[in-house]
């Protein structure tokens, strides 16, 4: 089998060498599309949300709304959680976006 290969590509160099060309032209047209960064960033993304709701402490606040959200973009693949939403619900509904 490898002697039939060996001579097939010695019988036909022009259609080797024409291959050959193109699958490097291919691959060099895929490098340069190909979108790699030099120095990648390896902190985590990071999100502030700034809320204030009148009438409630600093517990309540995180009690009712840092908590769920922190939840929620842990696992983001998670049901909504919470009732449905209401104008100034104490519990608010955290979906993915």
């Amino acid at each position: 089998m490898l002697k039939s290969v060996i001579a097939f590509c010695l019988s036909r160099r022009a259609v080797v060498l024409f291959g050959l060309l193109a699958f490097a032209g291919a691959g060099f047209f895929a490098f340069e599309r190909l979108n790699i960064e030099a120095n990648p960033n390896p902190t985590p993304v990071s999100l502030e949300i700034t809320a204030q709701a009148p009438g409630l402490s600093a517990e309540e606040m995180e009690r009712y709304y840092t908590i769920p959200i922190q939840h929620q973009h842990s696992n983001p693949r998670k049901a909504c959680t919470g009732p449905a939403p209401r104008l100034a619900s104490p519990s608010p509904t955290v979906c993915p976006i």
